[in-house]
């Protein structure tokens, strides 16, 4: 049996933090979906970007020295969705 060797590594740069997070939806496309009994799936295509605003850190994993400071981090993302339908 093969066991992987952990080497634990000191975290110097990791500092947790508590904050808001906005997601914004730019732009949903799907096509055209009819109405029937029968089972169909889609696509769906969805563009958006977001905001995450930290506002604290939630606690210093290295005692004694300043806590960083905090920047806004802007993103912006694709997310495909399958949508499978089927009717009993």
């Amino acid at each position: 049996m093969f066991v992987p060797q952990i080497k634990i590594v000191k975290m110097k740069n990791i500092t947790p933090y508590i904050s808001v997070q906005f997601k914004f939806l730019i732009l949903k496309y799907h096509l055209p979906t009819y109405f029937t009994t029968n089972p169909s799936s889609y696509l769906i295509k969805r563009l958006y970007n977001g905001i995450v605003s930290p506002y604290r850190v939630a606690k210093s994993l290295l005692p004694g020295k300043a806590s960083p400071k905090l920047q806004t981090l802007w993103y912006a993302g694709e997310r495909l969705i399958f949508n499978q339908c089927h009717y009993f």
